[in-house]
């Protein structure tokens, strides 16, 4: 009976945890940083300094490693060329980023933008704002401390096209500061309250499928012949399917959202100490059988391990991975092939 009990309750927690990932908002940052410029030697500057302002905002879903960061920067170039004075430079722009990793420790990412940049300059009569063009990396640290800001570094090519066009390279350090809106962590899930099981007296009591289980005591009523069941008249065998439980593309690291439906997950499998289960890795048949058959393998492992990092018994769970020999969908489409890469927990 504990068995098909522990399956509801895990069914409701893997359903619940999966809705609220995919309601978890983007994450938004602001950045403030100081600058230091390499300027084109055409531009017979000695070098250039200055401080930028940027807002980020997380594009598509919450796993998305895609971001659009829109700065502001101004910069001085210092000239020591007799006749000449210093000028400055006015920069508004869109960048689009990509990172890497799952974002909670050392982060490096990549980007490319452009926008305009007004020169300010001696004569007056040659300030002109001109479009522009940059692409550069950088990386961004874990938070610090119990807080949640982190520093961030970045170097920049940067084009503009004033005059004859000039290029500088720029170097900028500071920090960034996470304004994303903050939800609280869901209650854990409700184990269904036992079924009320009503004794008939006096026996023999009804068998209809011949299962050993009286019908007053037997849940699964129509188990097929033969078939091997618990105290409940249930088959053993019971197989779940953890929906959301995915992974970064070509690797066995889990996303965030994962986590976060396997912190709930193993909630319920604690509760229910009787159960013991099978973690099973699925892959879809793109690519070699055996890579694919490692890889499912791998992530098997990495959930087993992340449950019982998070306190189930290492011995009440074991890790299996199919490869692509146990499709559930045609592999020949996308969509069948997305049903194809999944985990399974199968109830022993």
């Amino acid at each position: 009976m504990q068995k098909e009990v522990f399956t509801a309750a895990l069914l409701s927690a893997v359903s619940l945890t999966a809705a609220q990932a995919q309601d978890a908002p983007l994450e938004r940052h602001i950045g403030l940083s100081g600058h230091y410029v390499e300027a084109d030697d055409e531009r017979d500057v000695d070098y250039g300094y200055g401080f930028s302002v940027l807002i980020g905002h997380q594009l598509f879903d919450a796993d998305s490693p895609v971001y659009l960061e829109g700065i502001f920067s101004t910069t001085s170039l210092e000239t020591s060329v007799e006749g000449f004075t210093d000028f400055y430079q006015y920069q508004l722009g869109l960048d689009l980023a990509y990172r890497f990793g799952d974002r909670s420790g050392l982060t490096p990412f990549l980007f490319l933008g452009g926008g305009a940049i007004y020169d300010d300059v001696t004569p007056d009569s040659l300030d002109a704002t001109e479009p522009y063009a940059n692409a550069g990396l950088g990386l961004v640290s874990a938070p610090l401390g119990s807080w949640d800001v982190k520093l961030r570094g970045d170097a920049r090519y940067i084009y503009d096209w004033f005059q004859d066009g000039f290029g500088d390279v720029r170097v900028a350090f500071g920090l960034e500061i996470p304004i994303t809106e903050t939800v609280p962590p869901p209650p854990p899930p409700v184990p269904p309250p036992a079924p009320d099981v009503k004794v008939v007296e006096p026996p023999p009591l009804p068998d209809g499928d011949g299962d050993g289980i009286p019908d007053p005591y037997d849940f699964c009523k129509n188990t097929p012949p033969a078939a091997e069941v618990n105290e409940c008249g249930c088959a053993i065998g019971e197989v779940l399917q953890l929906r959301g439980v995915k992974f970064e593309f070509n690797s066995a690291r889990l996303t965030v959202n994962a986590q976060a439906i396997l912190d709930s997950i193993a909630k319920t499998v604690m509760h229910y100490d009787a159960v013991q289960a099978e973690i099973a890795g699925h892959s879809d048949s793109l690519g070699p059988e055996g890579y694919n058959q490692s890889l499912s393998e791998e992530r098997a492992g990495v959930v087993r391990d992340y449950l019982v990092q998070r306190g189930v018994a290492a011995n009440r769970l074991t890790a299996a991975g199919y490869g692509e020999s146990e499709p559930i969908a045609d592999n020949s489409t996308e969509e069948g092939r997305e049903r194809n890469r999944r985990v399974e927990l199968r109830i022993r």
